[in-house]
């Protein structure tokens, strides 16, 4: 009987793993200077606070209307906070990778402030889709 040899590892996997280089896909969008901390993206956060105050808008002013107001007013608040959430978090990334990161002062973190957002967006996006529905089947 033979010993059993285990296989070779290819020579490009044992340099990358000796050397430690790992290249990353996600890249800071400019260099920080040395000075200088990022901060989290602020445009996502008011973003989403801009379709969170149109969806509340049409949820009190749009009543006994056309229920199309709502329906829009629903896909915004609900898939239109999640898209934006995306964004944030993929900018936040990007930010967090750049080596010299800050996140905002306060009890809680970007992130958590940026959930509060979407979850209120999905309360209010449900809120217009039960008044849209009510109003299709409501009888005239």
């Amino acid at each position: 009987m033979s010993p059993v040899v285990p296989p070779r590892p290819d020579k490009a996997r044992q340099q990358s793993v000796s050397s430690g280089n790992k290249k990353s896909p996600i890249r800071p969008s400019r260099p920080v200077r040395p000075g200088r901390l990022s901060r989290p993206p602020v445009t996502p956060v008011v973003l989403c606070g801009t379709i969170l105050v149109v969806a509340t808008v049409v949820l009190f002013l749009a009543r006994g209307e056309d229920s199309g107001q709502h329906l829009v007013a629903a896909v915004l608040g609900m898939f239109g906070t999640v898209l934006v959430l995306g964004w944030f978090r993929q900018s936040l990334n990007i930010k967090r990778s750049g080596g010299s990161f800050s996140d905002w002062s306060g009890p809680w973190e970007a992130t958590r402030y940026m959930w509060l957002l979407v979850l209120a967006g999905w309360i209010i996006g449900a809120s217009n889709l039960y008044l849209a529905v009510y109003e299709y089947v409501r009888p005239r």
